[in-house]
């Protein structure tokens, strides 16, 4: 008896949300019906020794009831422990699981195991947070102002930078002006300053805001939405020669439907050591615009280019495809920003290039006896099954 009031103690101190609350309310039911039971049991217990004390005054046919009734109470009672045993158990279970085992165990596969699904949903939401978070912040941008304008910005305070520009700020908007948040990021090193507003429309109203009346030179940074057009006939349009002014405006006109405005043109370069003089006659381009909603819809019901439909579309993602740099041989930056020692891609020394090596060809990556750009390499293997991996929890579209 004295087990099962600590159980009712100890279940009424239980926390627990969502089915949990139901699970706990099952329990302590269970728990109270467990109890009068027991009590029921201990009293015809006592009835029973007292009526064996005076055997003389009880025939067997008399007992016989009361040991019938404590039987199928004890089964009644054991069925009903073992049911709020598997209750306790899993209300115990998800109640002291952390979020990372209760969303790793959702919707897994035997290929796929908690951790790995735990992984997709934090990058997918680490996503959604910054699309969201962009919404309440302006990147401002000091590249192209004077060099004594760079230095003053550097060796000003965050609360005496944000404090000028508020200025600034309520000289232009004279009515109701827009205000900044106290707190904002500073690279002196890139020159870049993002400020944070207290609503999307604060951020909108501030897109006509002149900077410049503030600190010479300082502009807002505008971000580029892009997306992948691929498979597309390099005669019919190829940013790396055709005249880009002449290709926005075709382009613009043939999609006008979409109401697309052009920023930039470029193309995806795709490098192949084993034959860098192959020339092919698709590529994939991509087209930068200022607006999500613009981008979306194009990816959403395709482009027209030269007259030709393309379906084949993709938001921009560079982080999701595999990087390799031509220097070191490693992964996730490019040769021109690599600051290690070159490599040679034959063997992996440093004394000297591919083209000077006679060395046994062995992969500074995995050790197999092949380059180390080589397709076939586990560590290249290893890298595209990471970003695939992250790729199916990208959203598709830009959030507006």
């Amino acid at each position: 008896m004295k087990t099962i009031k600590d159980a009712i103690i100890e279940t009424s101190k239980l926390k627990v949300q969502g089915n949990n609350i139901t699970h706990k309310a099952n329990i302590q039911e269970l728990l109270k019906e467990a109890m009068a039971i027991g009590q029921d049991l201990t009293t015809s217990i006592s009835k029973l020794g007292s009526s064996q004390g005076t055997q003389n005054n009880t025939t067997p046919e008399a007992t016989q009831p009361t040991v019938n009734t404590m039987a199928a109470q004890i089964v009644q009672l054991s069925k009903d422990m073992k049911e709020m045993k598997t209750l306790v158990s899993n209300t115990l279970e998800s109640n002291t699981k952390t979020w990372a085992q209760v969303v790793g165990n959702e919707n897994t596969t035997g290929n796929e195991g908690p951790p790995n699904q735990h992984r997709k949903l934090r990058a997918k939401r680490s996503e959604q947070i910054k699309e969201e978070a962009a919404k309440y912040s302006i990147k401002l941008l000091a590249t192209n102002a004077p060099n004594e304008v760079k230095k003053r910005l550097a060796e000003m305070t965050h609360k005496d930078l944000i404090g000028q520009l508020q200025n600034a700020i309520n000289k232009q908007y004279a009515n109701n002006p827009p205000k900044l948040l106290p707190g904002m990021t500073k690279n002196d090193k890139d020159t870049y300053y993002r400020l944070q507003c207290k609503s999307p429309e604060e951020v909108q109203r501030l897109k006509s805001m002149n900077w410049g009346a503030a600190y010479e030179g300082l502009t807002e940074h505008k971000r580029k939405h892009g997306f992948v057009v691929h498979g597309v006939l390099k005669a019919d349009l190829d940013p790396s020669t055709d005249n880009p002014d002449k290709a926005i405006e075709e382009l613009e006109v043939e999609n006008s439907s979409r109401n697309l405005h052009i920023v930039k043109l470029s193309t995806i370069k795709k490098k192949n050591p084993e034959n860098p003089g192959i020339i092919t006659r698709h590529h994939s381009v991509i087209i930068f615009t200022y607006s999500a909603t613009e981008a979306n819809e194009c990816m959403e019901r395709g482009v027209i280019i030269k007259g030709r439909f393309y379906s084949n579309i993709e938001k921009y993602a560079p982080q999701l495809n595999i990087t390799q740099c031509y220097n070191c041989w490693g992964f996730g930056h490019v040769g021109a920003k690599c600051r290690k020692k070159q490599r040679c891609n034959n063997c992996g020394e440093t004394e000297h290039t591919a083209n000077e090596c006679t060395n046994t060809t062995q992969c500074l990556g995995c050790g197999e006896g092949h380059p180390a750009w080589h397709r076939e390499c586990k560590k290249w293997n290893e890298e595209s099954t990471r970003l695939e991996q992250l790729r199916t929890t990208t959203l598709p579209h830009f959030i507006e």
